[in-house]
């Protein structure tokens, strides 16, 4: 959503919804206080990021042994050809498709790990998430846009408004690392 210049409201393109600007700031507002009050839904975003994480990394373990299975079939193939147990055509039957599953498994590997790296660094504790939200919560009615932005864009997944309604969609806990930023960017402009 955008605000049109002149107009004191939020306007989405797609489906032409408008709110005014302090109707969606005070919602946006009182759902962070319900978020940061609510110790028990962080720790349960936390143990969905603990959860996320231990099912990728058993992914990533799994990918891993996949490669290596096909690396140890692609050997075996290999050596039958070298100790002329297979002929030049039964080896390229054998070895191309090993080949091309060991090409496509080595291709998806860097996402998977990139995806389990981004789990563990957003995989911190709840009482430093707690810490850091507490400082920003009594600040957020001082905070400019510049500053309220990162902070909505990295909490909120989605803004749905609808006809009397507006519904926001947490995307997960924020890391202590996002907050202390924000906590450092408020102090610095303070």
């Amino acid at each position: 959503m955008y605000v049109r210049s002149g107009t004191p409201k939020y306007f989405c393109r797609k489906c032409n919804n408008k709110i005014p600007i302090v109707d969606l700031e005070g919602v946006v507002y009182d759902e962070l206080k319900a978020f940061f009050a609510n110790p028990e839904q962080i720790a349960e975003h936390l143990r969905a990021t603990k959860t996320r994480l231990s099912e990728k990394e058993t992914a990533l373990q799994s990918h891993q042994r996949e490669i290596q299975k096909v690396r140890d079939e692609m050997t075996r193939t290999h050596k039958l050809y070298v100790d002329g147990e297979i002929t030049a055509q039964g080896f390229g039957t054998f070895y191309r498709p090993a080949e091309d599953r060991l090409n496509q498994l080595n291709s998806a590997l860097p996402k998977l790990q990139a995806e389990v790296d981004l789990l563990r660094v957003n995989n911190v504790s709840g009482d430093e998430v707690l810490a850091e939200a507490q400082m920003i919560y009594p600040r957020w009615p001082k905070m400019t846009i510049e500053e309220k932005r990162p902070i909505v864009q990295a909490l909120i997944e989605k803004v749905i408004v609808g006809k009397g309604e507006v519904e926001l969609s947490f995307s997960y806990a924020p890391t202590s690392e996002e907050l202390c930023k924000s906590q450092q960017q408020l102090r610095g402009s303070g």
